[in-house]
């Protein structure tokens, strides 16, 4: 997998926020299924 090229700061801008959501929302999906599964 290449690196991602940046034009300017806009685009290495959104690839960050782009990485920070995925991770966020992985984050949110695992803590979700977590809580779930310990559950009574």
């Amino acid at each position: 997998m290449p690196a991602p090229t940046f034009a300017d700061n806009r685009d290495r801008l959104t690839y960050l926020l782009a990485e920070y959501k995925l991770l966020v929302s992985g984050m949110l999906v695992g803590a979700v299924v977590l809580f779930a599964y310990y559950q009574p």
